[in-house]
């Protein structure tokens, strides 16, 4: 049996009310293809919408794909085809493994590169410096990395394109 919540009607009156009820209640439901928005709480640091379900916060976009079709399994993320992390739209969503949702955002380009990156240590001219720089045994990592103030390892990653790919 589905937990019915309590709220008052305009009238100040209590009513019963389920949770999909509630729900509906916030989204600005628009066209099949158009984006519907969540317009109640939206979680500061992730940017996705919630509700809260049996006293539990549940991120929106899951409880539409729920709602639309039926249980998730354990350890899947549910996905937005169109990037937008308030939509509800089932019609954007789809269900993948967490490797499918990288993939996905590598496909898109939606990742944080080089300097984008929030733990970046190096701008993309000091790469590009390093590595015009780096000679095996003469101009070692070490004392690369001692002239950048970062690591051995980074330089070392750096120098062999393990990052900074894109450079």
């Amino acid at each position: 049996m589905k937990k019915k919540y309590i709220k008052r009607n305009s009238k100040g009156q209590f009513i019963k009310q389920s949770p999909e009820k509630r729900f509906w209640e916030y989204v600005n439901k628009k066209s099949k293809n158009e984006c519907w928005e969540w317009k109640a709480k939206i979680n500061k640091t992730s940017g996705y919408g919630e509700i809260s379900i049996n006293g539990k916060s549940v991120l929106a976009h899951r409880f539409s794909y729920k709602i639309h079709f039926g249980k998730i399994p354990a350890n899947y993320c549910i996905c937005h085809k169109c990037d937008n992390k308030i939509c509800v739209n089932p019609h954007h969503l789809f269900k993948g493994k967490p490797q499918d949702n990288s993939n996905d955002m590598k496909n898109k380009n939606r990742q944080a590169l080089g300097e984008k990156h929030p733990f970046a240590k190096l701008t993309e001219k000091q790469v590009v410096e390093i590595r015009s720089k780096y000679i095996p045994k003469v101009y070692s990592y070490q004392k690369l990395a001692n002239e950048f103030n970062v690591s051995k390892q980074t330089i070392y990653r750096t120098v062999l394109y393990k990052n900074w790919k894109h450079i």
